[in-house]
């Protein structure tokens, strides 16, 4: 609607976005940390944040950024998708578990509009790497009804009990607990209580 263009006249997005071209890397860091915290309203930051992908120094950030940004971060989508492909097929890079679960939180985070990633968060899902699992059986969850393909594949880890090295289990603490979840979002079963719907 007319909010996007209101916003994206805004002089402070504005500033962020040429400060993403900054030679320095620490005023670029400078920049995702404010659009981050802008949240869904950095929404016109998006382009330059798919072209902040491209850079080492800041790419982890970038992809935290979209993920801030949601729904509205889903032309970032076929990059993230072939950036998390790449990622998971490289078992030498020494960033693999942290870059691909970032990413597949984004995707997780952009929802629906997401649906491109389903057979690479498939893909994900079977990892050797608990915290990918993890991740991907959360994402699954969060694409909606055309990720009910994947139901199968959350069943198939409804008994992963493994340990998930993370500081914060916003999920359950396990793979199969994010899996369960994320079927009964499939299913359209919605757990009983005051937080039934989130």
């Amino acid at each position: 609607g007319p909010s996007l263009f209101a916003a994206e006249a805004d002089p402070e997005i504005a500033q962020h976005i040429h400060a993403l071209q900054d030679d320095d890397y620490h005023i670029r860091w400078q920049a995702l940390e404010a659009l981050g915290k802008l949240g869904p309203d950095a929404a016109p930051a998006v382009p330059a944040l798919i072209d902040a992908l491209g850079d080492d120094y800041c790419r982890f950030r970038a992809i935290h950024v979209l993920g801030q940004i949601g729904p509205a971060a889903a032309p970032a989508v076929p990059i993230l998708v072939d950036r998390l492909t790449s990622t998971l097929a490289d078992a030498g890079y020494q960033d693999r578990e942290t870059e691909a679960a970032e990413i597949i939180r984004t995707l997780g985070n952009v929802g629906p509009s997401a649906k491109a990633a389903l057979p690479v968060l498939r893909q994900a899902l079977r990892d050797a790497d608990s915290h990918i699992r993890y991740e991907a059986a959360h994402a699954l969850g969060e694409l909606g009804a055309d990720a009910r393909e994947a139901i199968p594949d959350l069943e198939a880890v409804l008994n992963d009990r493994e340990y998930v090295g993370l500081y914060v289990y916003p999920y359950g603490q396990t793979v199969g607990e994010a899996a369960a979840q994320s079927l009964n979002k499939l299913r359209g079963k919605t757990p009983a209580g005051p937080l039934g719907g989130s």
